[in-house]
């Protein structure tokens, strides 16, 4: 064998494993994969934690089985899935799709009923979570009644925008589009699309609010005007309905 093909060098004049050792590591046994719960961190995770004053020792992390393992959410309880509102699990099911079998979360949407299913592995990625609690409506009225928002003026900037931010899933991002909208629509007609996504953006943020102030979707939808009328919708000093309240 030629010294070339034995022994390679690379790019940065080190050298590199040679065939042999390439052929070496192929023929050695994997080791099986980890079914515990204990990993040990890499050298770099280690000096983190030292350097964060943690333990450098093994970490305790839950690690799921492909079936039987740890589940993340029980059936009957209301999740929000971002951009369909809250939904209810019904459970899980395996299902077959392009060759791969995989468990999925079977949701039923509050509003509309409808059935959709999501990896279980992947819930985590798309943002399905828990709803808010009745302790952080309080943050979501500051957001729903800030007074003058600003929103880009261009539409296909503004649209993007709001797309994004119901993409996200964040319960106070959605309150973000549903109050931008709300000030759009009382300066301005909104274009179908606009007005498609504030009906939609407004359905999600009720579905939300209802849980989690245990009432019903009409009280809900109140709940989310009342606070659009402490900001945007206020009604201006000299109108009859800012006399009236007066």
């Amino acid at each position: 064998m030629s010294t070339t093909s034995a022994w390679r060098v690379d790019e940065g004049g080190c050298p590199g494993p040679t065939i042999t050792d390439i052929v070496v590591r192929a023929q050695r046994p994997r080791e099986p994969p980890l079914t515990g719960v204990e990993r040990t961190p890499s050298s770099s995770t280690l000096e983190d934690r030292v350097s964060d004053g943690r333990p450098a020792g093994p970490v305790s992390i839950p690690i799921p089985q492909p079936s039987g393992g740890h589940v993340k959410f029980k059936k009957g309880e209301t999740v929000i899935y971002p951009q369909h509102g809250a939904c209810i699990v019904q459970g899980t099911q395996k299902k077959t799709m392009f060759g791969e079998t995989k468990e999925y979360l079977v949701l039923r949407s509050v509003i509309g009923e409808r059935t959709r299913s999501v990896p279980l592995d992947k819930t985590e990625d798309v943002g399905v979570r828990p709803p808010v609690s009745a302790d952080e409506l309080e943050d979501l009225v500051s957001v729903l009644s800030k007074p003058d928002p600003r929103v880009p003026s261009n539409w296909s900037r503004r649209f993007k925008n709001h797309q994004e931010k119901l993409k996200s899933g964040d319960v106070y991002q959605v309150a973000e589009v549903v109050r931008n909208l709300a000030a759009r629509n009382r300066d301005a007609a909104l274009s179908a699309a606009e007005r498609t996504m504030y009906e939609r953006a407004r359905i999600n943020l009720v579905s939300e609010i209802a849980p989690a102030l245990k009432v019903s979707t009409e009280a809900a939808e109140q709940y989310l005007d009342d606070a659009l009328a402490k900001g945007v919708l206020r009604p201006p000093k000299d109108s009859p309905e800012a006399k009236k309240g007066a």
